[in-house]
């Protein structure tokens, strides 16, 4: 699998970048224990929504359960057999989700093609949904991610993890279009790809404006849209008309489109030659995303947000932004601060 440029050649360098990946590592666990010992799964986002799924997918089983999001259902219905209890059965798989999570960052980030760095980044940017709250979304983001470091080498085995991660969550679709476009780059005109995309996508941003004046509109459309496709109509709970009054738009929604932007925006401009692999696929998702964040609502462009972010950070040429020294202490306090700032958001 292919990741980001090593920070050197040498032998020397390489122990200590693969040291440093493991210390990170370490402290990232040792984070998750303590979060384990000090809160309670019930106050994380979505708990009470999942024991509303489950407790539905045991006693009122729709007749596709088995082949919609086949595997995340199997997951949940194997706890539910071992605790005989849909309360306990949540709390375990949150428990499970947290193990889970450093498992999924292990092979999506791998030692030797990823860094300290990017773990790290990745913990404290989307680690509190992702190790906490997302309990059939998880697996999907990360074999996603998987799947855009394969396709980028054009190795097919891309669309078999994007299958999988279709089974655990069906919110996958969204990646399947920049999925597409990313195996056929080399069909596209030069200006969609590599170094030259750093253009069209401030011309995407600018698009933020009229997109934000057609929002009434959009969103009228986009629900009904929802609301009349099987399969898809109940993630209309992802949108602004139905959403809790507590969940609506606010400002650190809008803090967090613009944090997307804004790496967006840094990526294009320092990335190396293996990043410059993936832009078409970026380019497409931030489409996507901020259609969605007008669209539908800011809790669902979240939702597919990581589709496109995962990909991104471990391709992220840190060594590109002096990434060492002070710097590295700096990187370090800023990431503790964006744990806190997004862990703020998912625990109620």
């Amino acid at each position: 699998m292919t990741g980001i440029d090593p920070d050197s050649s040498s032998p020397e360098s390489s122990a200590i970048a693969g040291a440093a990946y493991w210390i990170t590592l370490a402290a990232i666990g040792v984070c998750i224990i303590g979060v384990w010992l000090t809160t309670a799964a019930s106050r994380f986002a979505d708990f009470d929504t999942y024991v509303l799924y489950l407790d539905q997918l045991v006693h009122f089983p729709p007749i596709n359960w088995w082949y919609f999001e086949a595997l995340s259902n199997f997951y949940l219905l194997v706890l539910h057999n071992l605790t005989q209890s849909v309360e306990t059965s949540i709390f375990a798989a949150h428990d499970l989700l947290a193990v889970a999570f450093v498992l999924f960052m292990v092979a999506a980030f791998p030692p030797k093609n990823s860094s300290w760095a990017s773990i790290l980044f990745l913990f404290c940017l989307l680690g509190p949904a992702l190790a906490f709250v997302t309990l059939r979304a998880t697996p999907a983001y990360f074999l996603v991610a998987i799947a855009t470091l394969h396709a980028m080498r054009r190795d097919s085995r891309g669309w078999l993890y994007t299958f999988i991660a279709f089974l655990f969550h069906a919110s996958t679709l969204l990646a399947v279009v920049p999925m597409l476009l990313l195996y056929n780059q080399d069909r596209l005109p030069g200006f969609l790809t590599g170094k030259h995309s750093l253009r069209l996508l401030v011309g995407l941003i600018v698009l933020l404006l009229p997109v934000a004046i057609l929002l009434p509109q959009i969103a009228s459309s986009a629900a009904s849209l929802l609301q009349s496709t099987p399969y898809l109509s109940k993630y209309i709970a992802y949108t602004d008309e139905v959403l809790p009054a507590d969940h609506v738009t606010s400002i650190n929604h809008y803090i967090f489109l613009a944090f997307v932007l804004a790496y967006s925006i840094v990526f294009f401009w320092k990335m190396n030659k293996d990043a410059s692999r993936i832009s078409i696929y970026v380019m497409s998702s931030l489409f996507i995303y901020i259609l969605a964040f007008f669209s539908l609502s800011p809790v669902a462009a979240f939702r597919q947000a990581p589709f496109f972010l995962l990909p991104m950070i471990s391709l992220f040429p840190w060594r590109n932004i002096g990434l060492k020294g002070p710097m590295a202490l700096v990187f370090i306090v800023a990431c503790a601060c964006l744990f806190y700032f997004q862990f703020d958001q998912v625990y109620i």
